[in-house]
């Protein structure tokens, strides 16, 4: 295995490396020491397929997020997605009784209450209750509408 030796401190360096990664001193010019990883000759064994740095070409350790010899962040290409019954049942355009349910409270039930809880505190006496009485009875009446436009949208 070839190896770069930092001028700096001595330590031993991958051989693509472009910085000591004890002292950070650049390697650039430093020769490689001992067998290169391209002169050598695997027989018959199977090599596994690595994913390299885009910066120094070293090999990347599984789940790295930068290179630890020249400290390029690492981009990952997507992966192929297979989907599972849950992706499914996400990408479903039909939503299921939780949704629903989630669904009724946020656009029927909220609004309507917002509508009750705004029309006492717009009667209220300080100016700060009837202006947010105000917001909300606003704010409901809005939801209810966009609510019912989807409602005739989808039907």
């Amino acid at each position: 295995m070839a190896v770069k030796v930092c001028p700096n401190c001595g330590e031993g360096n991958k051989e693509s490396a472009l910085l000591c990664v004890v002292c950070g001193h650049s390697l650039r010019e430093v020769e490689p020491q001992g067998t290169r990883n391209s002169d050598k000759q695997y027989n018959g064994g199977t090599i596994r397929k690595t994913t390299k740095c885009s910066h120094c070409q070293e090999p990347l350790e599984e789940g790295a997020m930068k290179c630890k010899y020249c400290g390029t962040m690492v981009s990952r290409a997507p992966s192929a997605h297979t989907y599972s019954r849950y992706d499914e049942e996400l990408l479903s355009p039909i939503p299921d009784s939780f949704s629903m349910t989630l669904i009724v409270i946020s656009t029927i039930i909220i609004p309507i209450v917002g509508l009750i809880v705004g029309g006492v505190a717009s009667f209220s006496d300080d100016s700060d209750k009837r202006d947010s009485g105000k917001m909300l009875l606003i704010l409901g009446m809005g939801m209810i509408l966009v609510h019912l436009v989807l409602f005739f949208i989808i039907t």
